[in-house]
Order: C-alpha cells, then sequence, then structure tokens
C-alpha cells in the first residue's frame, strides 16, 4: 500500500515537490525465503543454512525497492512485524474495523493479531507467516511539466516504485497494488494554482499503472507507476500576457494622430517598453505560449507605427485605426485559441500515454 498524506509545496524551476510518504508490504515469509535467504542473517551470519535461519525476526527481511523519480528521500519511521494465520493471506493490512475490536477477548494486542516474534526456515509452510513491513519517509519527486504551454500546461505528479539492490531475485518480485488501505489525500488538493483532475462524481483518482516493468536481456523487473495530473487555471496570466498588452493597444488608435510621427513615436516606444518588461519579469526555463503573446504583441505595435507613420491621409486616418483595431483583436482571438487548441491536444496525447503505461513514449515527448 502507498500513503501520500501531505503535500507541501511546488518547486516549478527544480521541477519537484515535497511530499510525506508511508509505503507498507505484505509478504509470504515462504516465498521470501526461497528468493532471498543468502541476504538473511537470521541469529548469525555463518554459511549453513539450516543453523542461521532458526530465528529469523522480522527486522532481518525486507523487500528491496526504490522510488525512481526521488531526488531526496529522508526515511523519519519504520516498522516490522509477523503474522501467522491458518492457510491464508489477511485481507488487511493494518485497517481495523469496529466490529472487530468489540469482538477482540485476549488481554494481548499481539494475541489477537497472532503476531510472533520469529520464524524457523525449516518450519515455515506456505500460507501461515506473513511479514508486513512499514516506512516513512519525507521525499522531493521529480514530476512531468508542460511549462512551455503555459498558461494552458499541466502537471504529472508520479510515484514510481521500482525494485531495487540490482541483488538476485529482484526479478521475482510483483508489486500487487492495495486499493483499499491506500490513501492519496495529500495530492487531492489544489497546488501552487494547480488543481488535480477529478472524474464526473469530484473524486481524485489516480492512476495505476500496476504490471509495468522494466526487461533487460529477457528479464523483467516488475514496477509500480502512480500519477495524479493537475491542470492550470491561468485566468492570471491569460489576462496579464494576453488581454492586458491587446487593450494596451488601443491607445494606439483611441485618438486620430494625424502627421504627429512624434506622438505617434511616444505612445508607440511606451507600449513596447511596457510589453517588453512584461517578458523580463516573467521567469522560465522554456519559451512559453503567453510569452510568445506577448511578442506577438510586439511586433504588431512595430508595424502599426510604421503603417500609421507612412500614412498620411488625414481624411482615412479613422478607416486605418479602425482596421489596425480589428486586426489586432482578430490576432488576439487566433493566437488565444490556437494556443488553447494545440496545448489541449498534447496534453491529452501526454494523458493518454499515462493512462496506458506507455511511459517510452512519454519519454520521447
Amino acid at each position: 500500500y502507498v500513503l501520500v498524506v501531505e503535500l507541501s509545496h511546488l518547486d516549478m524551476d527544480k521541477k519537484t515537490c515535497n511530499v510525506w510518504v508511508e509505503i507498507g508490504f505484505q509478504y509470504d515469509i515462504h516465498d521470501y525465503l526461497r528468493t532471498f535467504d543468502n541476504f538473511v542473517s537470521g541469529t548469525d551470519k555463518i554459511n549453513n543454512r539450516n543453523e542461521r535461519l532458526k530465528k529469523i525476526a522480522a527486522q532481518d527481511m525486507e523487500i528491496p525497492f526504490d522510488i525512481l523519480n526521488a531526488v531526496e528521500m529522508n526515511k523519519r519511521t519504520e516498522a516490522h512485524f509477523i503474522r501467522k494465520t491458518d492457510g491464508f493471506q489477511p485481507n488487511v493490512f493494518y485497517s481495523e474495523s469496529p466490529e472487530w475490536n468489540h469482538k477482540v477477548k485476549e488481554d494481548f494486542l499481539s494475541d489477537a493479531k497472532n503476531l510472533v516474534n520469529n520464524v524457523d526456515a525449516s518450519d515455515c509452510p506456505r500460507f501461515t507467516y506473513w511479514k508486513h513491513e512499514t516506512r516513512t519517509y519525507n521525499m522531493e519527486l521529480s514530476f512531468r511539466s508542460t511549462e512551455r504551454l503555459a498558461p494552458f500546461d499541466q502537471i504529472h505528479l508520479f510515484f514510481k516504485l521500482i525494485t531495487a539492490n540490482c541483488q538476485p531475485g529482484t526479478n521475482r518480485i510483483k508489486f500487487i497494488y492495495n486499493e483499499n488501505e491506500s490513501d492519496f489525500s495529500g495530492m487531492k488538493h489544489p497546488i501552487n494554482g494547480f488543481y488535480p483532475f477529478t472524474n464526473e462524481s469530484g473524486e481524485v483518482v489516480p492512476i495505476i499503472n500496476q504490471g509495468h516493468g522494466y526487461s533487460n536481456s529477457a528479464i523483467t523487473w516488475d514496477r509500480l507507476y502512480i500519477s495524479v495530473p493537475f491542470q492550470k487555471r491561468g485566468w492570471e496570466e491569460i489576462i496579464t500576457y494576453y488581454i492586458v498588452p491587446y487593450l494596451l493597444f488601443n491607445y494606439m488608435i483611441i485618438k486620430p494622430i494625424s502627421g504627429d510621427v512624434q506622438s505617434l513615436l511616444g505612445i508607440s516606444s511606451t507600449l513596447v517598453i511596457a510589453n517588453v518588461a512584461l517578458l523580463i519579469v516573467s521567469t522560465n526555463n522554456v519559451f512559453t505560449f503567453y510569452e510568445q503573446a506577448v511578442l506577438v504583441q510586439i511586433v504588431t505595435l512595430i508595424v502599426a507605427t510604421l503603417i500609421m507613420g507612412f500614412f498620411d491621409a488625414e481624411e482615412n486616418a479613422k478607416s486605418l485605426q479602425l482596421i489596425l483595431g480589428l486586426s489586432n483583436f482578430g490576432i488576439l482571438i487566433i493566437l488565444s485559441v490556437s494556443h488553447y487548441m494545440i496545448a489541449f491536444h498534447e496534453n491529452k496525447r501526454i494523458l493518454t500515454h499515462i493512462e496506458k503505461g506507455d511511459y517510452g513514449a512519454l519519454n520521447m515527448l
């Protein structure tokens, strides 16, 4: 199971997010020992397997795993315990229903849970002893961003669980996602102006790619990828970089400038400087759509200035200004609609690759 309880912040420059994660594994000790017996120390680090594996404590066994997109992992806590059953797999990891609590008659919880301190490898049949282990981390996870499509950009927060340590037998590990005891409440709230995708019921449903693996030399290592897509409601950027420059352009045409080239150049240069300032204050690692919109507006201002400066017919000045105003409005509509449609199809293509688990094609984009 996986718990992502808290998502504290996004670093758009580094493309990382800070999360608090709890991850737990449950597995049959019989199967574990048949694969990783040589990595279990037991009572002593000796070669004789029967002697070494007489008393195996819970902390002597652990699943070798790693988080592929973790830039930094700081372990906070961990817990290990062994549970005994009568030939069946426990349905739950930790969860206890109120009915179960009311029916407990034992004096000690360990008796009610059938917990044991250690196991003997020579007396460990299948479906009898189950190892439970859990760890909590504070992580910096990298995420995918379509920043160049801003203000119509999206981000995809990932949790990529993989087998690790390259030790023999890790290719036999198969991750089975426990949906009932997993929780991603930390990814279900807006952050930094981004809002998680919701279904028709308004619920945030993570995308689970189970059975996704890495293959090399005909050997496959299992992986479990979990992601939550976020979209930006970029009205602030739309107003700042699309609408405001368009409205400022109207200073060029709101009043006839008959032969006064100096006034024309004064207004034009002021508007160009204002738009250049918008480009300077924006800090991005790529040339975004809204920066393209500002650049187009600068070019439009320069072209309109040249046309108005060389057009001396006073009687047609109003018609010219009307044409320039309508042309600028048309540019705004065409640019904003084309940017939205391009971003819509690009974001949809990325989301489709993630839903299908086609990360090979995703990395090529």
